[in-house]
């Protein structure tokens, strides 16, 4: 999905980690000290990335802080996801499954969009974002093909 068209509101909480995927930001970092120099000494405490401070427009949710993940860049992208493409790597081979796959998740092995006709917390959680907030013109299943065909692979590895 094309992420540039909002804010990144998305990214507001930062994101929790996977243990492996804990190691892959920080060896990926550290080989890119320079590109990453925006960071601090800490930017994931335990399993999750820590925010920093973001104006957001007006439509930004009132009930939730105004900060991004460390990882963001004030154009919205993912520095993790921008540095890969820059070194030819795939563009989510260092960003957290949880950022790449957003708005899917995955429940009992299948692919859950938002925009669904029963109703869940996450539904409306997601609905109070930008790219949330309307159907989108395409149908999700080929909006998000890419994500879904990636998550496909990455699980049979």
């Amino acid at each position: 999905m094309d992420c540039f068209g909002c804010e990144a509101v998305c990214c507001y909480d930062g994101v929790s980690l996977s243990f492996d995927e804990v190691l892959n930001i920080k060896v990926f970092v550290e080989d890119n000290k320079e590109y990453f120099y925006f960071l601090p000494e800490e930017y994931i405490v335990g399993s999750k990335t820590i925010t920093r401070k973001q104006e957001y427009n007006d439509s930004f949710p009132d009930e939730l802080p105004k900060t991004r993940c460390i990882f963001g860049l004030e154009n919205g992208a993912c520095s993790l996801q921008s540095r890969s493409i820059e070194l030819g790597l795939h563009p989510w081979k260092i960003k957290p499954e949880t950022c790449w796959l957003f708005p899917l998740r995955v429940e009992n092995d299948k692919f859950i969009y938002p925009f669904t006709s029963s109703s869940r917390k996450y539904d409306d959680f997601i609905r109070s974002f930008p790219c949330g907030m309307k159907k989108p013109k395409k149908e999700w299943k080929i909006l998000l093909q890419d994500e879904m065909n990636h998550f496909t692979r990455e699980q049979i590895k």
